[in-house]
């Protein structure tokens, strides 16, 4: 479905309708399977807990991103935000591909925080502008970057995957 629709549609409800649809996948594929430890940039081992909190602190971001949009520059702002969530996570994807695989309780305990941590975030896209949503040249901007954000997805699920407690559940 495009982000830019015909003037005859309801822009508002289907821009809001995606962008919940693509948080929520996200949130969701992220919670299942962020859950181990590696090194992190500064050469610190990291922890399960400190894992599970950067991939919290880091998801959070695109809804705070997306809820402080206004106008076509805090739009632009917001993708900015968006794409650097994507990079970001490949970041934590690369760490995380060089670790042991938890056992399944401790992938329980990470899934709960991490859902427990990113829960605001589907409350706070499903509160966005619609009138501001509504614009076409918004809904251009945040669309790319989030399909941006999706081909990240798509590139580090099958890392992820492999640390979650559903790795033979379809997303």
């Amino acid at each position: 479905m495009p982000f830019i629709q015909p003037r005859n549609q309801q822009p508002n409800n289907q821009m809001k309708l995606k962008l919940s649809q693509i948080a929520t996948v996200a949130s969701v594929a992220l919670s299942m399977l962020f859950v181990s430890c590696g090194e992190d940039k500064k050469s610190k081992a990291d922890t399960l807990d400190s894992i599970a909190d950067e991939v919290i602190a880091t998801l959070n971001r695109m809804p705070e991103a997306m809820s402080s949009i206004k106008d076509k520059e805090s739009a632009q702002a917001a993708a900015d935000v968006i794409k650097e969530v994507g990079t970001e996570l490949e970041d934590i994807a690369a760490r995380l591909e060089k670790l042991d695989v938890p056992s399944d309780e401790e992938k329980k305990r990470i899934d709960k925080k991490i859902e427990d941590g990113i829960a605001g975030g589907d409350e706070k896209m499903g509160n966005l502008d619609p009138k501001v949503m509504a614009d076409p040249e918004i809904q251009k901007i945040i669309g790319e970057a989030m399909q941006s954000f999706g081909e990240t997805m798509k590139k580090v699920e099958p890392i992820f995957k492999k640390y979650g407690k559903d790795s033979n559940k379809e997303s």
